[in-house]
């Protein structure tokens, strides 16, 4: 009897051991799903920017020299690296399916439970459970914290293309297309960001380091197109370039009868100000490349000083909203040649 008992007791123990290592595992492949989910954006950059690169010219030389076999190595490379990064996206994609099929388990053995089960199967049943509640802490987690990640995963990527492709699990990210996509590259490409010494309007949801530039917070906090932000339009584009610029250019600047219609790219076309070529401090810049467009504020001209640095020549300083089609608000230097018209005050 004894002896059962012992053999019983190091049953139990063996089958904790289990659960707890089982509970471990899952967690770390959430984590790491999470992780590759949050940042599908630079992934789908990165590829996107490797595939689009034109080939090098070293198929079309019958020359073997140390350039063309340094272009073919690159090319090589790069082929690799787009072959890593989509079997990365396929990965992530099989960890989240299968994180919801424990979850979906665990609660399907937690309502059959019942009563009737015994103080054995109950356990094991709360063990699952546990396992299916705390595998999903990673999402938060990583929601919570994916500001700083996001960055290094950028820099890592070196990308400046922030696309989202909307993973099958309804993450707290923006769904947009690859016409968007494409959209947010033309937005950064050519600029340089400025990490401003005192943030206006800092926290909140649109605050990428930069803070908010005072964007009222209701509208910052709440998820993308989800509040009526604009006079002009029905549509719910908070957190939008065209949101902020109107916001700026009414409360701010004061003029409260400003008026357009479109997207940022019919900006100049259907405004009631004046619209020019060169730029000036408090205008709107209208950049009207792509499907959308873009629209920033003007706040220093080339060689002004702005919060104690200097403006380059060939740059304006901008505040702009939306830049990598996640909501978040950034001062930046951006090429004069960006734009294709100023709507002054």
């Amino acid at each position: 009897m004894l002896f059962d008992l012992i053999d019983t007791l190091q049953r139990k123990r063996r089958l904790l051991f289990v659960a707890v290592f089982l509970i471990i595992d899952f967690w770390l492949l959430s984590f790491g799903a999470q992780l590759l989910q949050t940042h599908r954006s630079d992934i789908t950059s990165r590829i996107h920017i490797s595939e689009n690169a034109p080939a090098p010219a070293v198929y079309q030389s019958d020359m073997l020299t140390i350039d063309n076999i340094s272009a073919g190595l690159d090319h090589a490379m790069s082929v690799i690296e787009v072959s890593t990064l989509r079997t990365a996206i396929h990965a992530a994609d099989g960890m989240a399916k299968a994180e919801r099929q424990v979850q979906a388990a665990s609660e399907s053995a937690w309502r059959t439970g019942g009563a009737a089960a015994t103080a054995s199967g109950r356990a094991a049943t709360q063990s699952l459970s546990f396992a299916g509640r705390i595998v999903t802490f990673p999402s938060v987690a990583v929601r919570h914290g994916s500001g700083q990640a996001f960055e290094t995963v950028s820099e890592l990527t070196n990308s400046r293309l922030t696309a989202v492709i909307q993973p099958e699990q309804n993450l707290a990210v923006p769904v947009i297309t690859a016409e968007q996509a494409h959209q947010a590259y033309l937005i950064q490409n050519g600029t340089l960001e400025v990490k401003p010494i005192k943030p206006t309007g800092a926290g909140g949801a649109c605050d990428n380091g930069a803070g908010n530039g005072g964007y009222p917070m209701e509208w910052c906090d709440a998820p993308m197109d989800n509040i009526h932000t604009v006079a002009y339009s029905n549509d719910r584009i908070n957190r939008e370039c065209t949101s902020y610029a109107y916001w700026y250019f009414t409360t701010v600047g004061g003029h409260s009868d400003f008026h357009v219609t479109g997207n940022a790219n019919r900006w100049t076309a259907t405004s009631n100000y004046p619209v020019h070529k060169a730029p000036a401090v408090g205008a709107i810049a209208v950049e009207t490349a792509g499907a959308y467009g873009h629209v920033a504020i003007v706040q220093a001209l080339p060689g002004q000083t702005y919060d104690g640095k200097a403006v380059p020549d060939g740059y304006i300083l901008v505040s702009e909203m939306n830049y990598d089609w996640h909501g978040h608000f950034r001062y930046s230097y951006s090429p004069l040649g960006k734009f294709d018209g100023y709507i002054y005050p």
